[in-house]
């Protein structure tokens, strides 16, 4: 049986346009897509919503959650590490400052709690001078709400920049984030002293974000697992 020969023409140049139709690039954000939007951490069911992770960080990837146990907008996010193990460190650090949630070994990933406002890296941003009026009405809160954590948990953030401080301006409230680098009580590094802690600001807050620029050293630091602290190479 012989099909008419406008099938057979119809046939090869479908044939010839499949190929070119499944490689056509993605219209979309393709790794949004691909993204998976729910994990099991410690039992309970996360969704993701909104991605909040800060540009150029590669290790780990942040989301706001949409629901957490089944809550709606409960106030978290979640971290979930793409190189390397989870943190200990930093999972003590949580602990010490009331942030943390929950952490699961298998996911790689840590539940804690959202910190309200905006960084202060994003309230500097198009302000002329560099926000100095800005850095001068929030550097002694910055540096008084470190003490106060030092004080009242043993733990002094010694990693502070711009993209680690969160202020919520309707409220004054100050978070620090990013607990993976800190010095416990008993260290010589360890300071609780607000004015101290301010001169160590008045350095790191004028210079640009970079690992190098810490409030409590400019050397690199390593952990110490037993303490939870940091000490010098």
């Amino acid at each position: 049986m012989r099909f008419p020969s406008t099938v057979t023409i119809s046939l090869f140049v479908l044939s010839t346009l499949l190929p070119t139709i499944y490689a056509a690039p993605c219209q979309t954000d393709c790794s949004r897509l691909q993204r998976r939007a729910t994990f099991t951490i410690d039992g309970k069911v996360a969704v993701t919503g909104a991605e909040l992770t800060p540009p150029g960080h590669d290790k780990s990837t942040v989301y706001r959650l949409a629901s957490w146990d089944g809550k709606a907008n409960p106030g978290y996010v979640i971290k979930i590490y793409k190189k390397g193990a989870l943190k200990q460190v930093e999972i003590e650090g949580l602990k010490l400052v009331d942030q943390f949630v929950a952490v699961d070994e298998k996911e790689k990933a840590i539940v804690m709690h959202e910190a309200e406002g905006v960084t202060l890296k994003k309230l500097l941003e198009g302000h002329p001078s560099g926000g100095a009026e800005i850095l001068k009405k929030w550097k002694p809160k910055i540096a008084a709400e470190a003490a106060r954590i030092a004080k009242a948990h043993g733990i002094y953030h010694i990693d502070l920049n711009k993209d680690k401080i969160v202020i919520d301006t309707k409220t004054s409230k100050i978070t620090l984030v990013d607990w993976e680098h800190y010095y416990l009580r008993g260290h010589p590094g360890f300071k609780e002293d607000a004015a101290s802690i301010q001169r160590d600001l008045d350095v790191v807050l004028s210079t640009p974000s970079s690992p190098a620029s810490s409030t409590g050293s400019k050397k690199s630091h390593k952990s110490n697992k037993s303490t939870g602290s940091k000490k010098k190479d």
